[in-house]
């Protein structure tokens, strides 16, 4: 995560111990292919899914 925000593409936002990653509107649309191949991957391996 520090590569990624020291690159440039998301920013984090802390809320309490939390800390909210998003990727930036402009990463999105100069680079809109990767973000689609992350999702993809993350569908078939099952992150983000609820455990069970």
């Amino acid at each position: 995560m520090k590569t990624l925000r020291e690159a440039g593409p998301t920013w984090h936002r802390l809320e309490g111990t939390r800390c909210f990653v998003s990727l930036r509107k402009e990463a999105v649309q100069r680079f809109p292919d990767v973000l689609k191949s992350v999702l993809r991957t993350c569908g078939r391996e099952g992150i983000g899914r609820p455990a069970g």
